[in-house]
């Protein structure tokens, strides 16, 4: 089946799609027409999937956006910092140089004891803020790195095919099976006994989460974008990326 491209206006805007899964609001919902009124809002065709032509894709990514992976940093680093003062040997080197500084007070006075201990101090200062900056750096290289290539199986103008993450388009039909990440927050469309953990998208460490299991249906059809699916199969459209 042979989809035309079509590059008219959307009658809705990507931030009231993001609110709508963001909030799990079913009232948004049914005033857009439940999922069938944002499929055919998002020109999308259940069969089908959408265009993805060029226009189509440019048209998608104008309008609602593009599925970049973005963190907040300021959290990394308060993580980088706990865990490097949670080291033994980063804590006994701090202890040490704090031991010089007022040592060298005692015993020399302050003039000239708190110049030695001070130097011991600047010098664990700067390799803990360059061990800092270089985890850091390589963390988010490396998570970068794995979210731009981790590949999504979406429906377009009637074929399957495998796309990378950061080439999904609101209105794309995703597969989801066991195992995967939920690429973007969307919609359910079908499947079965789909079951989602939410819990590693909440923010906290892994160590201090429960598993927080999600069933995902025709009654609640929300699913939010980082999300694992720990059961079942199903399919979704993509309501909001970024």
């Amino acid at each position: 089946m042979e989809l035309q491209p079509d590059s008219g206006s959307f009658s809705v805007d990507k931030v009231g799609l993001a609110a709508l899964v963001k909030n799990k609001n079913h009232e948004i919902l049914g005033e857009l027409g439940g999922v069938e009124g944002i499929i055919s809002i998002l020109r999308t065709n259940l069969v089908a999937g959408i265009h993805g032509s060029p226009q189509d894709l440019h048209h998608r990514r104008k309008t609602f956006g593009a599925n970049t992976f973005r963190k907040a940093r300021i959290h990394w680093f308060v993580d980088l910092l706990v865990s490097i003062f949670t080291d033994i040997i980063n804590v006994v080197i701090f202890a040490l140089s704090m031991y010089v500084v007022v040592s060298g007070i005692m015993i020399n006075g302050w003039e000239t004891g708190w110049k030695e201990g001070t130097y011991a101090f600047i010098i664990f200062l700067v390799f803990f803020i360059v061990s800092s900056i270089f985890e850091l750096g390589t963390e988010t290289y490396f998570q970068k790195a794995t979210e731009v290539c981790r590949l999504v199986i979406v429906l377009r103008n009637g074929l399957m095919q495998q796309i990378l993450y950061n080439k999904l388009v609101v209105g794309d039909v995703v597969y989801l099976k066991k195992g995967d990440k939920v690429p973007a927050d969307g919609l359910f469309l079908d499947g079965h006994s789909l079951e989602l953990d939410e819990s590693k998208i909440t923010g906290l460490k892994e160590e201090q989460t429960l598993p927080k299991m999600e069933k995902v249906d025709n009654s609640n059809p929300f699913l939010s974008a980082g999300a694992e699916v720990v059961d079942g199969h199903g399919t979704m459209i993509v309501t909001s990326v970024g």
